[in-house]
């Protein structure tokens, strides 16, 4: 069910989630297929949409790689303290929020720097203009 909503939202060009947290044992698809679903098949990458993966599965070692591995963002292992869910949820926003700051930033500069351009070319036309005033009237 989360994959199809994520995949309605996207066809709908609806605002996507902020984050999803996944269970590793859903009925149906597992965390693992949903997870890489949604990295290959939508091609929401971590910042677009952070992926935080919660499992009991043991080893949890073994089981968090295999979730990095398909493209989690961060992991959770059961049972788990609600204050250390909440402060990676936290986290993970604040990283999300600081990236789409520095891709604005990035985006500015990239226009000033087409704008400068721009006005380095007018410049040049006008100078150039008016040296072939002076030489027509000289």
């Amino acid at each position: 069910q989360a994959l199809k909503y994520l995949q309605d939202r996207r066809s709908l060009r609806q605002r996507m989630p902020d984050i999803v947290l996944l269970d590793i044992q859903m009925p149906g698809m597992s965390g693992f297929e949903v997870c890489s679903e949604i990295r290959q098949k939508l091609q929401l990458g971590h910042f677009a949409l952070p992926i935080i993966m919660i499992s009991a599965r043991a080893p949890t070692d073994q089981t968090a790689i295999e979730g990095y591995e398909i493209g989690t963002t961060d992991f959770v292992a059961k049972p788990f303290n609600s204050e250390v869910l909440k402060r990676k949820v936290m986290a993970v926003l604040q990283t999300k929020a600081e990236s789409g700051a520095v891709a604005c930033e990035n985006q500015s500069m990239q226009l000033k720097s087409k704008l400068f351009e721009q006005e380095q070319k007018v410049k040049s036309e006008e100078d150039r203009a008016e040296k072939t005033e002076k030489a027509l009237k000289g």
